[in-house]
């Protein structure tokens, strides 16, 4: 339902310039396991699976941040304006919305554990159950933020299209309008998307 100029946009700088920065790091972050692999001369020794661990988990972050990305850019203009953080709002905390404050949080916490984990990607240690652990809390931080951020983008674009649509009807018809089974399986797929 994008605009050409929009869906142009859309697929040349999210799908293509981002989807090709993003491969750019999962490469970055294979390599690091690979060479710690070929440094030791052996595919079983404990010492790498740190950084395995580590890059697997950056790896996953990077893939659904860049996913998020698209699916924030793959809504009409009007969609963007409404989800998006102004950089005063973010610097002050104020005028934020309260998904915005809880997702921001989630991102905050995702971002911390990030450096924990880049931290170990060139470490060659005895295998450590808390670079499993801490990714795996980085994950869910990051999957709860990509869900309410998902939630809130399904809600504001069917509530534009509401608007749209009620603009058009005849006042006799505009209050009768409500939620149509539709409208509910598009939430429940976007849900299941996440």
């Amino acid at each position: 339902k994008l605009p050409p100029q929009e869906l142009s946009d859309f697929l040349c700088q999210t799908v293509l310039v981002k989807g090709t920065a993003a491969m750019g790091t999962i490469l970055f972050f294979t390599f690091e396991g690979v060479s710690c692999f070929i440094s030791q001369a052996s595919l079983d020794n404990g010492q790498c699976l740190n950084t395995s661990i580590a890059s697997v988990v950056l790896s996953g972050y990077v893939v659904i941040l860049t996913t998020l990305s698209a699916c924030n850019k793959a809504v009409p203009m009007s969609v963007q304006r409404e989800m998006a953080w102004e950089l005063a709002s973010i610097a002050s905390l104020k005028g934020l919305k309260w998904w915005q404050r809880i997702q921001g949080g989630f991102m905050i916490i995702t971002a911390i554990i990030s450096l924990f984990l880049l931290s170990w990607l060139g470490i060659e240690a005895d295998e450590n159950s808390t670079v499993f652990n801490v990714g795996m809390m980085g994950l869910g931080s990051i999957l709860f933020a990509g869900v309410i951020n998902m939630t809130m983008l399904v809600r504001t674009r069917n509530e534009h299209e509401r608007n749209l649509t009620s603009t058009k009807l005849p006042p006799t018809q505009r209050s009768a309008r409500g939620f149509s089974a539709s409208d509910i399986e598009e939430n429940a797929v976007a849900l299941a998307l996440v």
